[in-house]
Order: C-alpha cells, then sequence, then structure tokens
C-alpha cells in the first residue's frame, strides 16, 4: 500500500546491516480514549507496576526489552496453581464502562498442561480478601493445537479460580489479541481477537462482587514442573466498553 501501512500497522523495515525486520512498536491504534497506555518500549519497567506473586517470586522474571513485557516462569512448580500478575492502579474515581486489551503470545512444552496468560481486574492487591476477574486462554495437551477462551473469577491471586462463562475452542494463534470489559456493577465481558480490529466475543457474565481498583497482565504455569514463556506487546485501558475502530463479530 503506498502510504505504508495495513490495517493501521505500519509496514515491517529492513534492519540496518540485514538479518530480519524490525517490527512495528504498535500493532494497532484505535483512536483516543485511553487512561492508561504502555507500549513496553521503556528502558526499564515503569515504576506504577506492582509485581503481585501468589506463590514464591523466585520462579518468575519479569523483563520488558524491545517492546516487550516477558515473563520467564522456570520448570520449578509454583504451589496452588499460583498467578504471576503485574497489576496497576486505575486512575481514582474510574468506573464502568472499563476496557483493558492487550496482545500476548506464548511458549511451552507440548504435551504439558497448561499454558495461561492474560489480562486482569482485581479490587486490591492482597493475596487474601481480594477478588479477581481474568481472562483465561489455556491450551493443554487433551486440545493439542486448540485453545480454550475462559472468563474467570476468583480471590487471592489464584487460578484455581471459578469459571464464570464458558468460551469455546479455538486453533491456537502465535498471538492473541485480548479485551476484557467492565461493563456493569460486577458484570465482565470477554472479547478475543487475531486481528485486533474484528472481534469475536467469549462470553460475559456477572460475577462476583468486584469493583475493580487495579488492573494488569498474567501468567501461569498451573503449578506444573516446566517452563513457560509468555509475551506482552502492549497494554491499554479505554474508559469504554467499546474502544473506538473496533468491530463486533458474531
Amino acid at each position: 500500500m503506498p502510504d505504508g501501512y495495513v490495517r493501521g500497522m505500519p509496514r515491517v523495515t529492513p534492519r540496518v546491516g540485514g538479518g530480519g525486520v524490525t517490527p512495528p512498536d504498535r500493532i494497532w491504534t484505535p483512536p483516543g480514549g485511553e487512561i492508561i497506555q504502555d507500549e513496553f518500549d521503556d528502558a526499564s519497567i515503569d515504576p506504577a507496576w506492582t509485581r503481585v506473586d501468589k506463590s514464591s517470586s523466585t520462579y518468575v522474571t519479569w523483563t520488558e526489552a524491545g517492546g516487550v513485557m516477558s515473563q520467564f516462569h522456570t520448570s520449578s512448580a509454583s504451589a496452588g496453581g499460583a498467578m504471576h500478575a503485574l497489576m496497576r492502579p486505575l486512575p481514582g474515581g474510574t468506573t464502568f464502562p472499563v476496557t483493558v486489551e492487550i496482545y500476548s503470545h506464548g511458549t511451552i512444552l507440548r504435551n504439558a498442561n497448561y499454558l495461561m496468560m492474560g489480562a486482569c481486574f482485581s479490587d486490591g492487591l492482597s493475596l487474601s480478601g481480594t477478588n479477581q476477574l481474568v481472562t483465561m486462554p489455556y491450551c493443554n495437551s487433551s486440545s493439542e493445537l486448540s485453545m480454550y477462551m475462559d472468563l474467570r473469577s476468583g480471590n487471592g491471586y489464584g487460578v484455581d479460580v471459578q469459571e464464570v462463562a464458558g468460551g469455546l475452542y479455538g486453533h491456537m494463534m502465535i498471538g492473541l489479541y485480548q479485551q476484557l470489559q467492565w461493563t456493569a456493577t460486577n458484570t465482565f465481558v470477554y472479547r478475543w481477537s487475531s486481528d485486533g480490529v474484528n472481534w469475536l466475543s467469549a462470553g460475559s457474565a456477572t460475577a462476583q462482587a468486584c469493583t475493580p481498583t487495579h488492573v494488569g497482565i498474567w501468567g501461569s504455569n498451573w503449578a506444573g514442573a516446566y517452563a513457560t514463556q509468555l509475551g506482552f506487546e502492549y497494554f491499554r485501558v479505554y474508559a469504554s466498553d467499546d474502544p473506538a475502530g473496533d468491530v463486533d463479530t458474531l
């Protein structure tokens, strides 16, 4: 295309000296409405992020480099199906509708249960007495190259949480766009996409009492003794339940 853009994304450009391409900084940029934005292209992790680890944080390393926030989980098992999250506060007085949008990808050994990653709303940072709503796409050995899109609620930052909206199976993608929307009191919607423009609903639910004060990203290996590698390429929060530029597909 003459303007150098494809569906809002700059074309890739050759690296100086050869050896591949340089990816664009922003995968997809809906216009306006952002109240939080992190493109993960800083020299260090923004101090607004707070780590929350249900089990030992020694298993997990977070790294920000090259426009990606990555999580590496060693092959040690995290007791109790722990979430390992990065959370940050919503601006004071924020209420619904609010949408968090991420682009994520991950790897795990084949036939290992489970690879999990997603977005999270929470009403606090404590490992006790707090409630979370999370998007939980996961793959397992029985579904092989499929991924299940799940919306779940729980507390104490554990992945052993309640399914509140049964999603659907889809072919696993190298990269996955996800939106978690707080649309009304205790009501949340999960949407996902392969291109960041056209969205599929994976379920909505009136869940346990949760008035979010924090929002973030998380990953887990479901307490398995195997390594996982996750990457998040951007994090954006919108003061709306349908960010401009999105197209709903039923």
